[in-house]
């Protein structure tokens, strides 16, 4: 676990997954046991957790600010009616959360630094496969959004209105394709396996002989 708050609300991301629900309590339960939630994901019961980002162990320095496009959008297709049947949906999917946006404050000399050491771990190196990083926050996790990838680190910019830097991350739910199947495609049935079986036997026939 990531250091941080240590209230009767805080949990840690494992592993993700795609769906969940949120039951009576208020609990995240995806739908499997892969995300570990150890208390309802309620600011009324522990308000830490909602103040604090992590990314795999890294908590996004300073002050969190908005977050925003952690969403993950069903996908339906509807059907028109016509004069034999009446208009229909069909569920096709959830979509990816392809654009969550998070603005932090910069107070001090160490956060500065600080946004420097996330920018070098979220972007990815020439030649390494592009890193996948667990993100741990009420907020992202609640739609089941777990694993992130980078999409922009900006550079801070001095607000005016809060006397601050400001700093915005960009990432995009994560989400591998499933791997290709390798095993080799069946043969299909010889359509002359008959004849070449009744040859073989009428061959080794002669050749007791």
């Amino acid at each position: 676990m990531p250091p941080g708050p240590n209230g009767a609300g805080w949990y840690q991301a494992k592993e993700p997954s795609p769906h969940g629900t949120v039951n009576e309590a208020g609990t995240f339960e995806p739908s499997g046991t892969d995300i570990p939630v150890n208390s309802p994901l309620n600011p009324f019961v522990d308000a830490s957790p909602w103040g604090h980002v992590f990314v795999d162990d890294i908590e996004i320095p300073g002050i969190v600010q908005s977050i925003d496009g952690a969403d993950k959008p069903e996908e339906w297709q509807v059907q028109a009616g016509t004069k034999e049947s009446n208009a229909s949906t069909t569920w096709k999917s959830s979509k990816l959360a392809e654009s969550i946006k998070i603005t932090t404050k910069l107070p001090n000399a160490e956060a500065f630094a600080g946004y420097y050491v996330l920018r070098d771990k979220l972007r990815p190196k020439i030649g390494e496969r592009p890193p996948a990083h667990v993100i741990t926050h009420p907020a992202i996790n609640f739609n089941g959004i777990v694993r992130v990838s980078v999409k922009n680190v900006a550079a801070p910019k001095w607000d005016r209105g809060s006397g601050a830097w400001l700093g915005e991350i960009e990432l995009i739910e994560f989400n591998p394709p499933k791997p290709a199947n390798s095993g080799k495609p069946k043969k299909g049935k010889d359509p002359n396996a008959d004849v070449k079986a009744e040859l073989d036997a009428v061959t080794k026939e002669a050749a007791a002989l």
